[in-house]
């Protein structure tokens, strides 16, 4: 797990304070984090790992915000709520490193009793390009999500969001039908299609970082330090000392 800011890299600390002020949560019955914008028009549910489970709107929205404005009451109450699981991740990730040992580790090969060959300057030239292939493909791959403006729009089509990893920028709603529709329509709505706007956002795989077996076996070497010194010790004994010896 990485210490990233879910698209929020940007934000100063006193704007993270400001996102992750508890938001009131009376009549809510619920072990979700709660997300909500500074108006209290919308309350947004999700889970430890930024998943959208619940959108609710006030009583009586419409009469505390024009329904041209619900968009920016949204993005901000969606943004407020993943930064309360973003709170939680690095929480989980400090007390990981806290108690993580060397048997914690994660090693390949090289870390297994079976695999002791010798490293020779060719078998360690060879290594290290392969890592660095495997990085670079990595890296590319996490560019190319990371770096991308994702947009999703719900079923209904009323509704679009858009932004970059789990950083929404946008909200787009039908201001007709926010005007008319009834809250559950809407709540149903802004539910979906916020949904498929992080379910889009994730990077899956990518999120534990590049894994190769080349990355393994470099990682194995780290990991035990005596098992290498060992390996590459046998890497660089000359080969003609051992026929010398049976010819004397």
């Amino acid at each position: 797990m990485d210490e990233r800011r879910w698209g929020f890299e940007e934000a100063d600390d006193d704007e993270l304070n400001d996102l992750l002020e508890e938001p009131p949560n009376e009549g809510i019955t619920t072990d979700l984090l709660l997300g909500q914008d500074p108006d209290q028009v919308v309350t947004i549910g999700v889970t430890s790992t930024g998943d959208v489970e619940s959108v609710q709107l006030a009583k009586g929205w419409r009469s505390m915000i024009d329904p041209p404005g619900l968009p920016d009451n949204v993005r901000q109450a969606i943004n407020a709520a993943t930064a309360q699981a973003l709170a939680v991740q690095t929480e989980k990730l400090t007390d990981l490193n806290d108690h993580i040992g060397d048997d914690d580790f994660p090693v390949g090969a090289s870390g297994s009793p079976e695999n002791d060959q010798p490293i020779t300057r060719d078998y360690a030239i060879q290594l290290l390009h392969q890592v660095s292939k495997d990085l670079d493909q990595f890296m590319r791959r996490a560019a190319a999500i990371t770096d991308t403006t994702t947009a999703a729009d719900s079923a209904g089509g009323h509704v679009v969001v858009s932004g970059i990893r789990r950083q929404v920028r946008s909200v787009s709603i039908d201001p007709q039908w926010a005007g008319t529709a009834r809250n559950t329509e809407i709540e149903s709505e802004l539910r979906d299609a916020l949904r498929a706007f992080v379910d889009r956002s994730t990077t899956g795989e990518l999120t534990k970082g590049p894994r190769s077996a080349a990355i393994s076996e470099l990682m194995g070497m780290v990991a035990d330090p005596q098992l290498t010194i060992q390996r590459i010790s046998r890497g660089t004994t000359p080969r003609s000392t051992t026929h010398e010896g049976h010819g004397q």
